[in-house]
């Protein structure tokens, strides 16, 4: 069975939950896996960040940066699987 150490989801926010329980139902996470989500706050995926912050054995933390003052605000949710 293949372990990843770090999945980053950047795609159609509405297929962020299902990437998610994949990876997990089929087991590609493991103790220590990082999982990084891309636009988590804008434009937003609620049902993601309910998901992970939910999960009993995820650690979870935002982050917010720019990439350019006052033109594109880059927002990141990191998890760590324990």
């Amino acid at each position: 069975m293949v372990k990843v150490d770090m999945v980053f989801v950047d795609q159609a926010e509405e297929l962020y939950v299902t990437n998610f329980k994949v990876c997990e139902e089929f087991g590609f996470l493991r103790e220590g896996s990082v999982v990084v989500a891309d636009n988590e706050v804008r434009p937003g995926v609620p049902k993601y960040r309910a998901l992970v912050r939910g999960h009993r054995g995820l650690w979870t933390e935002g982050a917010r940066g720019l990439v350019q003052p006052r033109y594109l605000e880059v927002c990141i949710s990191l998890s760590i699987l324990l």
